[in-house]
């Protein structure tokens, strides 16, 4: 039994129009998503984080070892492979 009252005189919608209310209501949803990721994304790419965040970094990129080894040390799991041999101490070629 359903909790839903008909009121008196109105037609109940037809399956037609029920999905359309649904397919506009995913729609917009999608649309809000897709507007909001971009907003982010723009005020990463003005403000550089996505730079700092996405870029790839190799041992190449810097000039001294205390350099690398501060960005070892941000982020341990090591997602630039700065210390390819794992003790602790990126890019130890770099002065």
């Amino acid at each position: 039994m359903s909790t839903t009252r008909k009121r008196s005189g109105e037609p109940r919608p037809t399956v037609r129009e029920r999905s359309v209310d649904a397919a506009w209501s995913v729609g917009t949803n999608v649309l809000s998503g897709l507007l909001i990721a971009m907003t982010v994304w723009g005020a990463g790419q003005v403000t550089g984080v996505n730079d700092r965040i996405f870029a790839d970094r190799d041992c190449s990129d810097f000039t001294t070892h205390a350099e690398a080894q501060r960005l070892l040390e941000a982020d341990r799991s090591d997602p630039h492979r700065l210390d390819l041999d794992g003790d602790g101490e990126a890019c130890e070629g770099l002065p």
